[in-house]
C-alpha cells in the first residue's frame, strides 16, 4: 500500500512538473505591439511573449524576414487582429492549425465598426453602423475597420478571450491569467473614466486625420468624426480629396491635422501649407521598445493627451 502511495505521489509530482514546464515554455507571438501588450497583461511572466512588428513598422506594409519565420515556427500560439489587417501573415500561417492561430475578430464581446469613407465625415456618426463579432471566419473583414484595439472595451474583451484560450492549453495557469485579467480590466476602466473627463470639453472639435485608424477611440470617447485623407496609407490620396479637405480646413473651425509616425508626413505638410492649422501626431501602435503590462493603458492615455494638446493649443 505504501509503495502504491509513493508511486501516486511521484506520478502527481511529475505531472505537476510537466504542466509547469509547459507553461514556462509556452511561446506566444503577437503581430503588433498593442496586442502583445494585452497578452503580456494577461500572462505576466508565465509565458514568453514575442513581437513581430517593432519600431515604426506598420502592418499595412510589412515584409517577414527569416528571423520572423523562425519565430512563427517556434510559437505555440500566433495572435493577430485579422488577416485583413496583417495580410503579410496569410501565407505563413496556412500551415498552422486553427488552434494555434488566434484571430481577435473572433473574440466574443468585441464591437466592430464598418470601414468609413474618405473625405469630410461630419455626418458619419449618424449613418455608421457597428456589430458584434461573427463567430468563425465568415465575416467580410474588408468591410470592417480592423483597428479594433483602440477601444478599451474591446481590449477588455480580447483579454478575457485570451484567458479562456490560454487556460485550455495551460490549465494550471488559469488562476494567474484570471487574476491578471481582472487587474487589467480594473485599470482600463479607471483609465477610460479619466479620458472621458479629459476629452469631454472637446467633443465638438473638428479635425483631420491622414489615415482613418482612430474610429474606435473616437467612438468610445465621443469625439467628432474627422475629415479623412486615405483609408490605405500605402496609397497617396487623390487630388480631389486633398482639395476637398484643404477647402474644409480653410472654411471650418478645424485647426488640428494628425499624422502617424509610421508614415511620411509629406502629404500632410503639403495639405497644411499656407493654412492656419497645427500638425500633431497620433500613434495607433505606440512605442514597442518596452512592452509591459501597463503599455496599453499608457498608449490610450498618450492618445488622449495628443488630442487634448492640439485642441487646447488651437484655441478653438
Amino acid at each position: 500500500m505504501r509503495n502504491n502511495l509513493s508511486w501516486v505521489a511521484l506520478l502527481s509530482a511529475i505531472l505537476m512538473f510537466s504542466s509547469q514546464a509547459y507553461a514556462d515554455g509556452l511561446r506566444i507571438v503577437s503581430s503588433i505591439a498593442p496586442i502583445q501588450a494585452i497578452v503580456v497583461a494577461v500572462v505576466g511572466e508565465r509565458a514568453q511573449a514575442d513581437l513581430l512588428l517593432k519600431g515604426s513598422a506598420s502592418p499595412h506594409h510589412f515584409s517577414l524576414k527569416p528571423s520572423h519565420a523562425r519565430m512563427l515556427q517556434q510559437a505555440d500560439f500566433v495572435i493577430l487582429v485579422d488577416p485583413g489587417l496583417e495580410s503579410f501573415l496569410e501565407k505563413p500561417l496556412r500551415s498552422f492549425n486553427d488552434a494555434q492561430v488566434i484571430r481577435l475578430t473572433d473574440a466574443p464581446g468585441i464591437r466592430l465598426w464598418e470601414t468609413r469613407k474618405i473625405g469630410v465625415l461630419e455626418k458619419e456618426s449618424i449613418t455608421s453602423h457597428s456589430h458584434s463579432h461573427h463567430h468563425g471566419h465568415d465575416h467580410d473583414a474588408h468591410s470592417d475597420d480592423l483597428h479594433l484595439w483602440l477601444d478599451p472595451n474591446n481590449a477588455i474583451a480580447v483579454a478575457e478571450y485570451l484567458v479562456g484560450v490560454l487556460s485550455k492549453a495551460d490549465p494550471q495557469g488559469h488562476p494567474v491569467y484570471q487574476t491578471n485579467f481582472e487587474q487589467f480590466q480594473i485599470r482600463l476602466e479607471q483609465i477610460s473614466r479619466e479620458v472621458e473627463t479629459q476629452l469631454k470639453p472637446y467633443r465638438n472639435q473638428s479635425y483631420v486625420v491622414f489615415h482613418d485608424a482612430f474610429q474606435y477611440f473616437e467612438k468610445r470617447f465621443d469625439l467628432r468624426s474627422p475629415a479623412v485623407l486615405t483609408l490605405n496609407p500605402e496609397m497617396a490620396p487623390s487630388a480631389k480629396v486633398v482639395r476637398e479637405i484643404r477647402d474644409y480646413l480653410a472654411h471650418s473651425d478645424a485647426r488640428c491635422v494628425y499624422r502617424e509616425p509610421q508614415f511620411s508626413p509629406a502629404v500632410l505638410d503639403s495639405l497644411a501649407e499656407g493654412l492656419d492649422v497645427m500638425t500633431a501626431e497620433l500613434d495607433p501602435l505606440g512605442d514597442s521598445a518596452m512592452v509591459n503590462k501597463d503599455y496599453y493603458p499608457q498608449m490610450i492615455l498618450a492618445m488622449a493627451k495628443a488630442f487634448e494638446s492640439c485642441f487646447a493649443q488651437s484655441g478653438r
